[in-house]
């Protein structure tokens, strides 16, 4: 009999049997929601039912988390959007311009995997700069964070990994080596996608909700805010990762052999893609919206071949599914009336940034142990409705600090990635992703109060 692997079972059946308890303490509390007395009316009981349930699924994911998303809109549809005042409430969200602008992102990242563009970008990167461990380091951060802004941090790490493995799983490698490039990827992907409303789907959870309010933000809008803090966090994880992981001088990885002539098929997609991007960048001055634009690559790459049906059927439809429940769930707390119940809890202080402070290690604590998305989900509403700060600035920091709960393998895809490799341990990211995630905190409360809202 093998003791670890005892072991291993052991704590598996511990792990599932407190998940089973957690959300039956969730089912509880639903519960008890509906039948709370005093100044809820029907609709907050039965919408705070609904977002207690809703938690409790995400935060357990006893059930897939676009499973949960699906039960929100149907559960919301049949039992919460009448009384509410709007039968389409629940189902309005899952054919909004988000949703139509996350599928145009989607499908633009398919046709750059499919066409190998997507590593035939890393190896000109990561060739040019990989012969030295410190320009190697740097580059990695920079081109995993850019990728990030417009693929998923899945795709972003996965890509990354297929490209390093080759060298960093060779015998005797270094092993400071993989840590640092392994941290440098997963703190990367992770921190890149807050740049762009299509970097992650927080982003597009922020995005839906502000425009669903009257505070509509722009592509350029939103990089406004995301882009200069990504520039300092990937500047501090560089410097972390440069100081305190020290690496022997070694030659970087040869990928001069995945090097390839572009075919026609490819300068198509990546002229398209440029197209777009320009077009994104530029919503300034042509004003068309950001969602409309989206369907450009969609329709000329299914009507050009570029991508087929079967493509088609490959996207993560659950992501879309997941941020449509997180938008019906927002509608229902906001026309509820409890997301403003609750930001009065959240705004007793009397500065903007003390509720800063709140909102985002509220949103911290929540993301590390819980689907990113589905934490923006629950808190992004809440944020809105808080009348200490700016909406657009509360809801987008929120989003940020849902994105940066970074602090174990579980949090993030990216962190998991790398954990599963071997390339860090959990204690790895404990150490960085915590320091990081509390100095970005740090950094956009510090905006707040110089702000003043």
């Amino acid at each position: 009999m093998d003791p670890a692997g005892c072991g291993s079972a052991g704590a598996g059946r511990l792990k599932q049997k407190l998940r089973w308890l957690l959300l039956g303490l969730g089912l509880t509390g639903a519960l008890a929601c509906l039948f709370v007395d005093g100044a809820w009316d029907e609709n907050r009981r039965r919408t705070a039912a609904l977002l207690v349930l809703a938690a409790a699924m995400w935060f357990t994911e006893v059930v897939p988390p676009f499973a949960t998303a699906l039960l929100v809109i149907t559960v919301g549809s049949i039992f919460l959007a009448r009384p509410l005042g709007d039968a389409e409430l629940f189902l309005r969200p899952v054919a909004s311009p988000v949703i139509a602008l996350f599928f145009g992102g989607l499908v633009l990242a398919m046709a750059l995997a499919k066409r190998g563009l997507d590593h035939r970008m890393a190896s000109l990167v990561l060739g040019r700069w990989g012969r030295n461990s410190t320009a190697l380091l740097w580059a990695i951060l920079a081109f995993t964070g850019v990728t990030s802004m417009l693929l998923s941090n899945t795709a972003t790490t996965a890509l990354m990994m297929t490209m390093l493995a080759p060298w960093l799983d060779k015998p005797g490698h270094d092993a400071n080596q993989k840590r640092r490039l392994g941290l440098a990827v997963a703190m990367a992907a992770s921190i890149g996608g807050m740049a762009t409303v299509i970097g992650t789907p927080t982003n597009a959870v922020a995005a839906g909700y502000l425009a669903a309010n009257q505070h509509p933000v722009t592509f350029m809008g939103w990089m406004a805010w995301g882009f200069p803090l990504v520039l300092v966090l990937l500047g501090i994880t560089g410097w972390m990762l440069q100081r305190w992981i020290p690496v022997a001088p070694e030659p970087g990885p040869d990928l001069e052999a995945l090097r390839q002539p572009m075919n026609r098929g490819d300068r198509w997609v990546v002229g398209v893609g440029v197209v777009t991007v320009g077009l994104w960048m530029t919503d300034w001055w042509h004003g068309l919206p950001a969602a409309s634009i989206a369907l450009l690559p969609v329709s000329l790459f299914f009507l050009c071949g570029i991508l087929s049906a079967a493509d088609l059927r490959k996207l993560d439809w659950d992501v879309l599914l997941l941020i449509a429940g997180g938008f019906a769930l927002g509608s229902a707390l906001e026309k509820s009336g409890l997301a403003g119940d609750v930001a009065g809890v959240l705004s007793h202080g009397d500065q903007a940034w003390q509720v800063a402070l709140s909102l985002g290690g509220l949103a911290l604590f929540l993301s590390v142990f819980m689907s990113n998305t589905a934490a923006a989900s629950l808190l992004v509403p809440i944020a809105g409705s808080v009348g200490v700060m700016n909406p657009t600035m509360a809801v987008i920091l929120t989003a940020f600090c849902c994105s940066l709960g970074m602090s174990l393998p579980v949090s993030t895809p990216p962190n998991a990635l790398m954990h599963s490799r071997g390339w860090v341990q959990t204690r790895d990211l404990m150490i960085f992703g915590t320091l990081i995630s509390l100095l970005a905190l740090a950094l956009m409360v510090g905006v707040v109060a110089v702000a003043g809202r």
